[in-house]
Order: structure tokens, then sequence, then C-alpha cells
């Protein structure tokens, strides 16, 4: 076992969101959980979010600049692009 300052990019955030949803919360605010991530992490990470969101039956408010990965986890998107929502 690693001693948290051992921990890689990816290893840290990959905890700091386990940690998130091992709280029990009805709003779940995530700002870029695929940071730091390779792909195949990203879509581990996007699939445990979204069945976590689901057997809960709880929200999650998620920032991301990957597309792709909020996709995944979304049943709602807003994208923005500079200042305006689209």
């Amino acid at each position: 076992m690693k001693e948290v300052k051992n921990l890689s990019g990816g290893e840290l955030q990959r905890l700091s969101i386990a940690i998130t949803l091992a709280t029990e919360a009805d709003l779940y605010l995530l700002d870029e959980p695929s940071a730091n991530l390779d792909s195949s992490a990203r879509m581990e990470v996007a699939k445990i979010i979204r069945r976590t969101m689901e057997n809960r039956k709880k929200t999650a408010m998620i920032v991301d600049h990957d597309i792709y990965f909020i996709d995944i986890i979304s049943d709602f998107l807003l994208v923005f692009m500079g200042t305006q929502g689209l």
C-alpha cells in the first residue's frame, strides 16, 4: 500500500472520487473528474459515477473538458463555449 504522498496524479484523482462517492449527499459536485486519468481509467470512473448516481437516485453536477466522458455519465448536457451556454 502506498502512502498518499507517493500516489501518482491519476491515483490521487481516483482516490478523491472514491472518497467523494463514499459520502451520502443529495447533490455531488465534481470538478474535472477525468483529469489526470488515462483513457481506460476515464471509462472506469465514468461507469462508476454513472452507476453510483443511478443506484442512489442522486444527481451529480460535473464540470469537465472531456465531452465524451460527460456524455457517458450524463442524462442531460449543457455545453458552454466561451461565455455563452448552447
